[in-house]
């Protein structure tokens, strides 16, 4: 699935490329069951996590926090 709003996915792509330019790290988590295609392509294959529901997200902190802090 192609992201809904082209304007503002090319934006946010701009904005994460500037930033990892500047050597900062980003993720990004998503509670979007279609994201997948574009998350990938904005973030980059480790740096998103999509969940199909709120209720999972203290579950996957302690995860994130782990990998992330490596």
């Amino acid at each position: 699935m192609m992201c809904m709003i082209p304007n503002i996915c090319a934006s946010i792509q701009k904005t994460v490329e500037d930033i990892n330019r500047k050597g900062i790290r980003m993720f990004c988590l998503l509670l979007d069951l279609y994201a997948d295609e574009y998350l990938f392509r904005t973030f980059g294959q480790r740096n998103y996590l999509v969940l199909d529901h709120v209720d999972k997200i203290p579950g996957k902190l302690p995860q994130l926090y782990i990998s992330m802090t490596k």
